[in-house]
């Protein structure tokens, strides 16, 4: 289904672009780039045909609960450092739940990502990125949504984050998490960024987003085999968001904050 926000995304030449408009759970889950990530629904599945987050558009989206998210197979199209221009994922995501069921014994979810819970030496050094989403029950971070990059085998990340008024319980918010290109040099100290709603929150030069933080953590990014999951990030991790997602795209560069304004505006005012 065309529209004004459709063309917007696809002149910005994603390597993934999944509007999540399926009609029926047989069909494949569409990559709208035209790169064929196409991906497949879980045994649990989302809701299909709620309304979506683009104004004005007839387009849907799906509704995700424990247990329902889309896999796509692995790409090195989805990894930070394939392209040597770092890498951007764009989304909309409308929270139903605030309080909600965490991550094995955590007080967050993952909720989108690239990587895989260590739950058998098989999943071991998978782990790349991800979008972190707190429960309203943690008494230090109620609600905040992170975007973070791991080494390979896990561990701390370096991470952007938001906490504010703008997460809501049944409203959309626009996210989009800018992975930059790791190097190794003290003059260029790469790392996170994270947009909320078109507005830029954090990125470097704040110590918590960088890859390389003396003394807290070193990231290096890598690609690795693990599935792009939507809905959850790892399948056996118990981490799946109870809401909304729309609009999922995936740029093999890191997106100027002027396009990324330009894509909320759109998207709200179509």
């Amino acid at each position: 289904m065309t529209d004004s926000y459709f063309s917007l995304i696809r002149c910005a030449s994603p390597v993934g672009y999944w509007r999540l408009n399926e009609r029926f759970h047989t069909d494949q889950v569409v990559d709208e780039s035209g790169n064929g990530h196409h991906g497949t629904f879980s045994t649990m599945k989302p809701t299909l045909g709620e309304p979506g987050a683009i104004k004005g558009s007839e387009n849907k989206s799906m509704k995700f609960s424990p247990n329902a998210f889309v896999e796509i197979p692995h790409s090195p199209d989805f990894s930070i450092q394939t392209s040597g221009q770092g890498l951007t994922v764009e989304v909309w995501i409308r929270p139903d739940q605030l309080t909600f069921p965490t991550e094995n014994g955590t007080h967050y979810i993952h909720w989108l990502g690239k990587g895989e819970y260590k739950r058998t030496p098989k999943d071991a050094d998978k782990m790349e990125w991800g979008f972190r989403f707190y429960s309203k029950s943690d008494p230090e971070r109620p609600n905040r949504i992170s975007a973070y990059a791991w080494n390979p085998q896990g561990g701390l990340g370096a991470g952007a984050y938001y906490q504010g008024d703008l997460v809501k319980q049944n409203e959309w918010l626009h996210l989009v998490a800018c992975y930059e290109h790791y190097e190794c040099s003290c003059t260029n100290r790469p790392g996170v960024q994270l947009f909320v709603n078109g507005e830029f929150v954090q990125g470097p030069p704040s110590s918590g987003t960088l890859y390389l933080n003396e003394g807290e953590w070193s990231v290096m990014p890598r690609g690795r085999t693990a599935s792009l999951r939507i809905g959850t990030r790892s399948a056996t991790a118990n981490s799946f968001l109870t809401g909304g997602i729309d609009e999922v795209a995936i740029y093999s560069k890191v997106l100027t904050p002027q396009h990324i304004r330009r894509h909320y505006e759109v998207g709200v005012k179509e």
